[in-house]
């Protein structure tokens, strides 16, 4: 009996050796297409002219997952704000381009970009679902230049980061891409939309509508965090939806906030 508990445990152990090695294997692989894509993007960011004002009679932003190309090139302004940043030509403080320039390095980004949803997905056309989502605008080389990215969490429509190209930033597109990813937690069935924020971001999603979730109502054991973000929330019911679910519960479909209209 000892023998085969020893030879099993051997099989598994092999089995996990063969597995992190597969895991090696994918993730060089995401890293090797990244700095490939990395490359082609700047080659074309190169011969793209900076973008001027938008017109009076400006399109609004489409919401996708980028192509390829398109990614190479949200590589190449990420590490061109990354470089001037470092050059003081972005502003002080803490540079956030530097970490999504070096995740698009290491293959995170590419990783998120190739995954479909998670098991957390609640979406019913879940062959639809990303994890990488962009802003596009006709405006932005004839919209082939993702302009805004968010990268989501496993429900697939939670925003874990959101970055925007700095030549692109007060233009709306991290307030379109926002209000695209609350539309498909709407979908998903959600009655709120949170995101935790950072304390310097905490102004821009209070302009969207936001507000921070109460001290009392975070668990303890992310209370020791709020010194660097904090989770904030907007209800997702238009106020007539919400008074027909109020009355079909036998309430009168007060106290519910309306959220900020759509772009």
């Amino acid at each position: 009996m000892s023998r085969r508990v020893e030879k099993l445990t051997n099989e598994l152990f092999k089995q996990w050796d063969d597995d992190d090695d597969e895991q090696e294997k994918l993730i060089e692989s995401m890293k090797q297409r990244a700095l490939a894509l990395h490359e082609a993007g700047l080659e074309e960011l190169s011969r793209i002219p900076a973008p001027g004002p938008l017109s009076s009679q400006s399109s609004p932003y489409v919401c996708r997952k980028p192509s390829e190309s398109e990614l190479g090139l949200l590589y190449a302004w990420l590490a061109q704000d990354e470089g001037a940043w470092g050059e003081g030509r972005a502003g002080g403080g803490r540079n956030p381009a530097a970490y999504w320039s070096r995740a698009g390095a290491t293959g995170a980004l590419q990783d998120a970009w190739a995954q479909e949803c998670g098991v957390e997905c609640k979406r019913k056309d879940r062959h639809v679902c990303q994890r990488l989502v962009c802003a596009f605008h006709p405006e932005a080389h004839g919209a082939r230049i993702p302009v805004c990215f968010a990268v989501l969490k496993e429900d697939a429509f939670t925003i874990d980061a959101i970055g925007t190209w700095s030549e692109w930033r007060g233009r709306g597109g991290g307030e379109a891409l926002v209000r695209h990813c609350m539309e498909l937690a709407r979908e998903a069935g959600e009655l709120e939309y949170e995101v935790d924020s950072l304390i310097s971001a905490l102004t821009y999603w209070r302009r969207l509508g936001f507000t921070p979730v109460p001290a009392r109502e975070i668990p303890k054991t992310k209370l020791a965090e709020l010194e660097y973000h904090r989770p904030v929330k907007i209800a997702l019911l238009s106020v007539q939806d919400a008074a027909d679910k109020a009355i079909a519960r036998g309430g009168g479909g007060r106290g519910l906030i309306r959220p900020p209209p759509s772009p």
